[in-house]
């Protein structure tokens, strides 16, 4: 024996079969079965557009700020090979510095540039330097 909800529902089905092959959902128990799914929708369809709109901002964004890292990224790359080629150049004339306060090597360049010791050395006083009164 068919329950009374179970025949509600057998007979609801088959009025809502029956009114959606006239053309219409009607008023049956079918359609009521679904309205609060369709009245959510109906509720919630006002803040569609602006949660779209809010997605839309924040994958701009998301795009805004990993391509700024990308930006960023190259920079310091770009940075550390600078700072790599400035320690070489540093290094490069520290040992250019010590070389040419080498007393030895002062010694061959001053050969290869024609001097020679002085034969003699004239020492002269310091002379006074009088200022000018105004």
């Amino acid at each position: 024996m068919m329950g009374i909800r179970r025949r509600a529902h057998v007979r609801a089905r088959q009025g809502a079969l029956a009114s959606a092959a006239v053309g219409g959902m009607g008023t049956s128990a079918w359609s009521a079965r679904r309205s609060p799914r369709i009245a959510l929708a109906e509720r919630l369809r006002p803040y569609r557009t602006p949660a779209l709109v809010g997605v839309l901002l924040a994958g701009l964004i998301l795009a805004a700020v990993r391509v700024e890292i990308i930006r960023l990224r190259y920079d310091l790359a770009n940075s550390l090979t600078q700072v790599t080629e400035l320690g070489k150049a540093r290094r490069e004339l520290a040992a250019r510095t010590r070389r040419l306060h080498d007393p030895k090597q002062l010694a061959v360049q001053a050969r290869e540039l024609g001097l020679v010791p002085p034969e003699r050395v004239i020492e002269l006083p310091p002379q006074r330097v009088s200022t000018p009164k105004p």
